[in-house]
């Protein structure tokens, strides 16, 4: 206990820890999302299937986004002169695999950041589970050709499959906290690298070697340092939902869950600061491993943009981050799934986690050998 109290002192010492730990949060989500666009953005619509499933769909983007017709072959030229900000392309036979219970992709092509298209894109999204969820539950085209026109009527939306009861949000607010939490978890990364740097310093000042000149081991020196971290995390992840809910009205429950996944990011955050300060001799080579790991991970594991505008290599690379998978259970939550439909993020995470943190301590024992005990 005297550790972590001690390894919190130090946390907290650092006025641009405290500032990115506290005030920086509840910034991004009243005022980082910003506004995303909705009524602004102009989306093209490539509609190779021409039925009226992807006309249904067209119609939902356009509750978010002017909507302009395009062919396939005007999509980039469209993109760089910058008449659209995202297109969307539906594939021939989208109406039949709907029908048929299966999950189309919609192509999506973008030059810009999520704030830009996040809107008209969670709109399509959603609409795509909608209709899913339609050919789940009837029995034959009649039904479901009924069904689909309610659910064409913005008044009558039906509730998707296994779906809490307070619904999923508004694409606009679904959006927003997408993007919110983009940011969150990057000011987690630089955090953890802030934190790599206190541990150096006590090695570089000598402290490390007094604390395990004493009864203390380097595991339970790194150990204390993960609590403390963690206890600052937490923090951060209770006024990120407090905010949230207060500036979107989020549900309590969804709240809850959207906290969850950051704070189960958070635990990789800490366990990558210990990994970052045991594989590094100094600060100055801190300083250098963190811009080949820290800022890469940050942009190729949908942080600053989706995943989805990389080439797919890049994308192949981003599913080896832990940021993808944290990004990914965000995109569930918010859209109203349960913790149970990211499991496999959130097991990921963990994962990543445990080898960090291993990474690190394999790493400290080095550190443990020449100046104390493991």
């Amino acid at each position: 206990m005297t550790l972590i109290v001690l390894a919190l002192r130090r946390v907290l010492s650092s006025k641009f820890v405290l500032i990115l730990l506290i005030a920086v949060p509840a910034g991004i989500v009243v005022f980082g999302a910003g506004d995303l666009g909705i009524g602004l953005t102009v989306v093209g619509f490539v509609d190779e299937d021409d039925s009226e499933v992807s006309r249904a769909l067209r119609e939902r983007v356009e509750e978010a986004a002017t909507v302009a017709t395009l062919d396939r072959e005007r999509i980039a030229n469209a993109l760089f002169t910058g008449d659209v900000s995202v297109a969307f392309a539906v594939p021939g036979g989208f109406d039949a695999a709907v029908r048929a219970g299966g999950a189309p992709d919609i192509e999506m092509y973008t030059l810009q950041e999520e704030g830009a298209s996040g809107v008209a894109r969670f709109y399509a999204e959603s609409f795509v589970l909608g209709v899913r969820n339609i050919a789940a539950n009837v029995d034959d085209e009649a039904d479901f050709d009924r069904a689909l026109a309610a659910y064409r009527d913005p008044q009558v939306r039906l509730a998707a499959r296994n779906r809490e009861p307070e619904g999923p949000l508004d694409a606009g607010t679904t959006a927003r906290l997408r993007v919110a939490s983009g940011f969150l978890v990057l000011v987690m990364l630089f955090v953890a690298e802030a934190g790599s740097i206190v541990m150096l310093k006590d090695r570089e000042n000598g402290a490390l070697a007094r604390i395990l000149s004493g009864p203390t081991t380097m595991r339970r020196y790194m150990f204390g340092y993960l609590v403390a971290y963690l206890c600052v995390f937490a923090v951060q992840v209770v006024l990120t939902v407090i905010t949230s809910a207060a500036v979107y009205g989020t549900p309590l429950a969804l709240s809850l869950r959207y906290g969850a996944v950051l704070l189960a990011f958070s635990v990789v955050a800490v366990a990558l600061a210990v990994a970052l300060a045991g594989v590094s001799k100094n600060v100055y080579q801190l300083s250098t491993v963190s811009a080949f790991i820290v800022l890469p991970m940050a942009m190729l594991g949908g942080t600053m943009w989706p995943v989805e505008i990389m080439p797919p290599f890049l994308q192949s690379v981003s599913r080896l981050l832990p940021t993808t998978w944290a990004n990914g259970a965000v995109s569930e939550i918010v859209t109203g799934a349960t913790l149970t439909s990211a499991a496999t993020e959130l097991a990921l995470l963990g994962a990543f986690a445990l080898v960090f943190f291993l990474l690190g301590s394999w790493r400290a024992r080095d550190v443990a050998l020449r100046g104390g005990r493991t």
